[in-house]
């Protein structure tokens, strides 16, 4: 974009100021609840001045919230000590292991279960026949299924 910048002297501090303001006009509807059916705040309403309009007459009232907050940005370096990275990087190391630790025994889990699913034929079941059956039996999920037959 080849541009310069019009600020020389640009500031190492950025501070910032928001602010939030939420402003409801609400009616009793008489029957436990105030609503705000047919109430809104007119524009230009502000927290000094709150101006409400209803298209009908009955008790009213306005919910006002302010939500300030106020931020400066400085150096951080100066917060940040090798304790605490030591500790936030031990605490990566040691999650890591534990995932790859779980992922082996998944993985050999895996392998035995392949070693014990195979196909059994049945002496009567000749591969010249011209229909050939498949028996499946699930015997379930739980870690030592039993069957009876």
């Amino acid at each position: 974009y080849k541009r310069t910048l019009r600020n020389k002297y640009i500031s190492t501090a950025v501070k910032y100021k928001l602010k939030i303001e939420s402003i409801h006009c609400l009616f009793w509807d008489g029957v436990r609840r105030w609503r705000s059916d047919g109430c809104s705040p007119l524009q230009g309403t502000s927290s000094d001045k709150i101006n409400c309009s209803c298209n009908h007459l009955t008790t009213f009232t306005v919910a006002y919230q302010e939500i300030q907050s106020h931020h400066e940005f400085m150096d951080v370096s100066q917060f940040i000590s090798s304790l605490n990275n030591l500790m936030t990087c031990s605490v990566i190391v040691i999650s890591l292991a534990v995932y790859f630790l779980v992922m082996i025994v998944c993985k050999q889990a895996d392998i035995q279960g392949e070693k014990t699913m195979k196909c059994v034929l049945l002496p009567d079941n000749c591969p010249s026949d011209q229909q050939l059956y498949a028996v499946t039996i699930d015997t379930g999920f739980r870690s030592r299924p039993a069957m009876t037959a």
